[in-house]
């Protein structure tokens, strides 16, 4: 199980069990059977926290979320903030590399484009690093006594 291949050629099966019962399957986290296992050996892997993981796809291996600005590996995906980035399961043409790749893309477009231009126009005309994307002017009126805030990111 643990040595054979998905479809998209280079991500491997993994192996569950959960009282008594036992299968071969593609996703990670399914529920109630967990991550699942990458080998077989008779003593089971000590199971990390999310936090523990330092790569992007250390993390997304073991069915955690990778924040983006920094923030590192969680088990919750960040409702409002950073982008959160995921083992893409449900996509076979897509894989934990891609994913990884991404996320060093938008971090890069984030801290040496967007986030650096302080006029909207310049912003919004300003193409990331894909040279088809191009950034995105925020603005709000908070409510936390700071008043207008408006600024350059990524979208």
């Amino acid at each position: 199980c643990v040595e054979t291949f998905k479809s998209n050629g280079k991500d491997k099966c993994r192996w569950y069990e959960l009282d008594g019962d036992q299968l071969c399957d593609t996703g990670i986290d399914m529920y109630p059977y967990g991550n699942g296992e990458t080998s077989c050996s008779s003593e089971p892997p000590l199971k990390k926290d999310c936090e523990d993981y330092e790569t992007c796809n250390n993390c997304l291996e073991n069915g955690c979320f990778m924040h983006g600005r920094g923030l590192g590996c969680d088990e919750y995906e960040i409702a409002d903030g950073p982008p959160s980035y995921t083992n893409p399961i449900d996509d076979p043409d897509k894989t934990i590399n891609d994913v990884c790749e991404e996320m060093q893309e938008e971090e890069l477009d984030h801290h040496f484009i967007c986030s650096r231009i302080t006029d909207c126009n310049e912003c919004v005309e300003t193409f990331k690093s894909n040279g088809k994307d191009k950034c995105r002017w925020y603005k709000f009126d908070d409510d936390d006594g700071f008043g207008f805030h408006a600024f350059c990111d990524t979208g």
